[in-house]
């Protein structure tokens, strides 16, 4: 597992054990994040950056 990957097991892993959310948000918590890596060519945590939410949000506003 890649070390971005994990990242985003571990943040749907909180969603589900500390903020109780539903496996349905669980779901389109992943399905967005996994958008926004593969988007923003995404190969580690370090790569995120405030302008890469930035255009990612403003592609989705867009779209």
């Amino acid at each position: 597992m890649s070390e971005i990957q994990a990242a985003i097991k571990d943040y749907l892993d909180y969603l589900n054990v500390e903020k109780n959310r539903s496996p349905a948000t669980r779901r389109n918590y992943q399905r967005c994040l996994e958008r926004f890596i593969k988007q923003a060519n995404i190969k580690s945590v370090d790569n995120i950056t405030e302008r890469s939410i930035h255009d990612f949000r403003a592609s989705l506003a867009s779209a």
